[in-house]
């Protein structure tokens, strides 16, 4: 199936399609098609973090509340500069829960 998309067709992923297969069998790599697009087009810049740790704490934060909440919560961890693997590991659960309950997290 095809649609119309800024004027040029696109392929469209139809039911019988299973992912990571093409039309005519033929298998998909996704890495090399997102490493083929980054290469053309840069970082997406997707996700507002400073770090891949980041992204991830705030890929789990996200999960329990709105990113407001997540933002001043990776703002709270990072001035207290807990904001890292080794920084998080070293806290007791109790005080993690009671440095990000106020800011809408529920634990």
């Amino acid at each position: 199936m095809t649609s119309r998309v800024g004027g040029r067709s696109s392929v469209v992923a139809s039911r019988r399609h299973s992912p990571g297969r093409t039309g005519r069998g033929r298998s998909v790599d996704p890495k090399l098609i997102y490493q083929l697009l980054r290469d053309r087009f840069g970082p997406a810049g997707w996700w507002p973090a400073r770090t891949a740790f980041e992204v991830c704490v705030g890929a789990i934060l996200t999960q329990s509340t709105s990113w407001r909440n997540v933002e001043k919560a990776l703002g709270s961890l990072r001035a207290r500069g807990r904001l890292s693997f080794k920084g998080l590991f070293r806290v007791p659960e109790a005080r993690l829960a009671g440095w990000i309950r106020p800011l809408g997290f529920s634990v």
